[in-house]
């Protein structure tokens, strides 16, 4: 069997196992989180990625497959941990590698090996641990005392991944918030309301990752779009109307530095919930505008058991 034989043989049993009606993409794109925060971020490709649900990101991503084309040294799983996918099958010229992706920057764990004749026979053994929602639930649920701990992934590579991403996204937000605060303070001649100014941040950050992420109600904003109809777009799909800076040159520069920033399609609720309990909050701002986030790990619970990723329509999410 030919390698790329191989490689449309795990597709299929990829398909087989839940990851069809477009859940698994060829070619996958995706930025390089671990990257030092003073470095450019680099974009690396998965010859295929399959996710658990829609919209994709690294918070639902599952597999990785990838094909071996030249030698990369012993361990070349690690630069797709920005996916988050916690398993990854390498396809060499005559054997197929399952690897668990690791927090850590060298995989110490020898790779399983598969046969190409024994892919059939190891899929099925493993469809209540492979299937979407199993490994949506193993990924993303910290275990406790009645929740056993998968032995099949590295509970480490998400912290470790959202913890990047916010670090990254930390500079470029303060940015932001320190140019509208400026912007403000020549067109008004007096300091901007902080919790109202935080918010508006906030709610244009939502605003680029929906249009980033493609969600249907704001494709129509993915170039120059205007900050009135955009916040007024984020705040039908959050149900509310926050007290936000009102000034239009304030609101057209945060809009303007976010949308001349890199994508943020990859960006899942659990990194905005990192953000914006930690980025510009001290205990004076996190009293005076009320911030008090939810662990990371209650959060992806209650999210499990209320399944909220078996919505698929946007508009029946809470």
């Amino acid at each position: 069997m030919s390698q790329q034989a191989i490689f449309r043989s795990v597709l299929d049993q990829l398909r087989q196992l839940g990851y069809g009606d477009g859940l698994l993409r060829e070619g996958w794109r995706f930025k390089d989180w671990f990257s030092t925060p003073s470095e450019a971020m680099s974009e690396f490709t998965a010859d295929a990625a399959a996710f658990g649900r829609l919209p994709f990101g690294h918070d639902n991503a599952c597999f990785a497959v990838v094909i071996t084309r030249n030698s990369t040294g012993p361990d070349p799983i690690s630069r797709y941990r920005s996916l988050g996918a916690p398993l990854a099958f390498e396809i060499t010229p005559n054997q197929v590698l399952l690897w668990i992706v690791r927090a850590e920057n060298a995989n110490r764990t020898r790779p399983t090996a598969i046969a190409p004749d024994e892919l059939n026979a190891t899929f099925a053994s493993h469809v209540d641990d492979w299937s979407p929602a199993a490994m949506l639930r193993a990924k993303n649920i910290v275990p406790g005392p009645r929740i056993r701990q998968p032995d099949f992934i590295d509970l480490g590579l998400m912290p470790a991944l959202e913890e990047h991403m916010r670090e990254k996204l930390d500079p470029l937000l303060r940015e932001i918030f320190f140019a509208a605060m400026k912007t403000y303070q020549i067109h008004k001649s007096t300091q901007p309301n902080p919790g109202k100014l935080f918010r508006l941040v906030f709610r244009v950050l939502a605003g680029k990752v929906m249009t980033d992420r493609q969600m249907p109600s704001f494709q129509r904003f993915a170039t120059s779009p205007n900050p009135n109809e955009l916040l007024a777009a984020v705040n039908s799909h959050f149900g509310d109307q926050p007290h936000l800076i009102a000034d239009a040159a304030t609101r057209q520069v945060v809009v303007d530095r976010f949308w001349s920033a890199f994508s943020l399609d990859d960006i899942s609720a659990s990194v905005l919930s990192l953000i914006w309990e930690n980025t510009l909050v001290d205990d004076e701002v996190r009293q005076a505008v009320g911030l008090y986030g939810t662990p990371t790990s209650v959060a992806r619970y209650m999210a499990d058991r209320i399944k909220i990723d078996q919505v698929t329509d946007e508009e029946e999410r809470p």
